[in-house]
């Protein structure tokens, strides 16, 4: 019954991965070993696209206050022109230039730039609060994807120490059974024990590809290394 369950789940997982590829026709084969890409030691997200979609978004509306504000300065314009005249009557001709400089600037203007202004700062304090609530994720991110790969690397460790015990309990048990010292019901016993062994491994080891996976997303690091992407 449990390898029914594996070979279904096994089919539609081949499926997902399928979709998730983009192959909606052709052969597609999975191999059965993977890149195993190393943990990261350090845990600095600043690198993070989300964080630096969020830092340009600040800078962005930092900009967008500092443009507002522009607006209670007075505005200064420079300006020239040249002039030539020619009399086709007398064949005489002369020449002007203009040159001079505007300020102008707005004595009252209905508080419509102090509006903009706080509106400009209202959207600044929202994009530092959403780089702020999106720092505290990715830091809750990492923590998790360290936790989690700790948890599975002390699960390896403890199911070798399993597995050894197990498969000397099998070899004892299969000696006993050759000399009939024992039952078969005790001997199947010992073997299921020895595969369920093996089992708590492999989800080990699959959790702790998951937890490095995690923890290279939560740091904004490429799921495979530039050596191991082919």
């Amino acid at each position: 019954e449990d390898l029914v369950r594996a070979r279904h789940a096994h089919a539609l997982a081949e499926r997902s991965l399928r979709n998730l590829l983009g192959f909606q026709e052709g052969e597609f084969t999975v191999a059965d070993t993977a890149p195993a890409p190393a943990a990261p030691q350090s845990n600095d997200f600043s690198r993070h696209p989300e964080l630096a979609s969020a830092r340009e978004l600040e800078r962005s509306a930092a900009a967008a206050v500092r443009q507002a504000r522009g607006n209670y300065q007075p505005r200064l314009n420079a300006f020239t022109s040249l002039d030539y005249d020619y009399g086709s009557k007398w064949n005489g001709s002369g020449e002007s230039y203009t040159a001079g400089v505007r300020v102008h600037g707005d004595l009252w203007d209905g508080r419509q730039t102090r509006a903009k202004v706080n509106e400009a700062r209202a959207r600044l304090e929202a994009a530092r609060e959403e780089t702020r609530k999106l720092r505290l994720v990715l830091d809750l991110e990492v923590e998790q994807a360290r936790i989690a790969l700790a948890e599975a690397l002390e699960r390896l460790a403890v199911t070798e120490k399993t597995i050894a015990q197990a498969a000397e309990s099998v070899r004892l048990t299969r000696a006993r059974f050759a000399q009939g010292l024992t039952l078969s019901t005790q001997l199947l016993d010992a073997e299921a024990a020895w595969t369920a062994a093996g089992v708590r491994r492999a989800e080990a080891e699959a959790d702790q590809s998951i937890a490095v996976a995690a923890l290279r997303r939560a740091l904004g690091l490429p799921q495979l290394d530039a050596s191991s992407n082919h």
